[in-house]
């Protein structure tokens, strides 16, 4: 599925872009990391400050490589850090 962020594709859209719960993913990242503050983690993530904002106010989404950085950086796996962001998953019926 495309999506007008500058035509990246996102295997891991949010279901509902509002609701997504960003704040919760980024401080358990920022707890994880030690990062006192959205500068440090943005540097523990090897992003730019203005990421680490942009997601904070959703004007960007959670994009995959945003996901991976973080699971590399944490060890988290993507599916712990998607259920931080969107809540338990649902297993398919």
């Amino acid at each position: 599925m495309k999506h007008a962020y500058a035509g990246t594709f996102y295997p891991f859209v949010q279901s509902n872009h509002v609701t997504a719960n960003v704040h919760r993913l980024l401080s358990e990242v920022s707890i994880s990391l030690k990062a006192k503050n959205d500068a440090a983690l943005s540097r523990a993530l090897g992003v730019k400050a203005p990421v680490i904002s942009k997601l904070r106010h959703r004007s960007s989404p959670v994009t995959c490589s945003i996901m991976v950085r973080m699971s590399e950086a944490t060890g988290f796996s993507i599916y712990k850090l998607r259920e931080l962001l969107e809540g338990p998953i649902q297993e398919a019926a």
